[in-house]
């Protein structure tokens, strides 16, 4: 008789757990917060398989929060995920935390808590040398200024930023902070540097790459960045 791994017995406690905390969360929410919460920090399960289970019990976790409005829970969510972010890998620790800012951004009124948030994540991410994921919510905190119309804030964390990703060469990254560079500008109504970081887009985007270009950018080329180049003000 085949006996079970340990890795894979946690892993099958996590889903029954998980599909509770999925019923409850339609007729008890409160409930399903506790049901969720003891998914993603159970203390065991730190093989792949368990770990999978927790990144779905995360994003339930943060949408139920989002759609409670509970926008100090989610926001405290990604300091206590921090022992897990320890011993899992990067990229999956960026995708979770991107996505859980993704979903703060869904509650409404939360813009100073969302600025507050990407700031500790910034933070946290310069302290664990987690460079991916640091342009990456900066990225999202410049949007966030440019939002709040703290247009200097923005542009002046955006210029760093471009500075920096410069040197790395991320040429799809480049092409999102031209494009928010583009915005940033047009709001401070400089079409000299709006058609500026507009081509900048362009360039980067047309380069010569080994992976494919992306769909997702094609909206922002075409129907936001283009209508930009022909604008002028009055």
């Amino acid at each position: 008789m085949k006996m079970a791994t340990p890795g894979a017995s946690n892993a099958e406690a996590l889903k029954t757990q998980m599909a509770a905390a999925v019923e409850l969360a339609g007729t008890n929410p409160a409930e399903a917060v506790k049901a969720y919460r003891a998914v993603v920090f159970c203390p065991n399960g730190a093989d792949t398989e368990s770990v999978k289970v927790k990144e779905q019990g995360i994003d339930a976790l943060s949408k139920l929060l989002a759609k409670l409005q509970d926008a100090p829970a989610l926001k405290l969510l990604l300091t206590e995920l921090r022992p897990l972010f320890a011993v899992v890998p990067k990229a999956k620790t960026a995708k979770i935390v991107r996505n859980v800012i993704d979903v703060f951004a869904t509650v409404p009124g939360s813009d100073d808590l969302q600025v507050e948030l990407c700031k500790e994540q910034v933070a946290w991410a310069k302290e664990e040398k987690r460079t991916f994921l640091r342009h990456r919510v900066e990225l999202r905190l410049s949007t966030l200024y440019l939002e709040k119309k703290a247009f200097q804030d923005a542009l002046k964390l955006i210029g760093a930023l471009a500075f920096e990703v410069k040197k790395l060469d991320d040429k799809l990254l480049l092409v999102d902070i031209h494009l928010l560079e583009s915005r940033i500008h047009y709001a401070l109504r400089n079409m000299p540097k709006v058609r500026e970081s507009a081509d900048g887009s362009f360039v980067r985007f047309n380069e010569p790459r080994e992976e494919p270009k992306p769909a997702r950018l094609l909206v922002p080329l075409d129907r936001t960045v283009a209508p930009l180049l022909t604008l002028s003000f009055s």
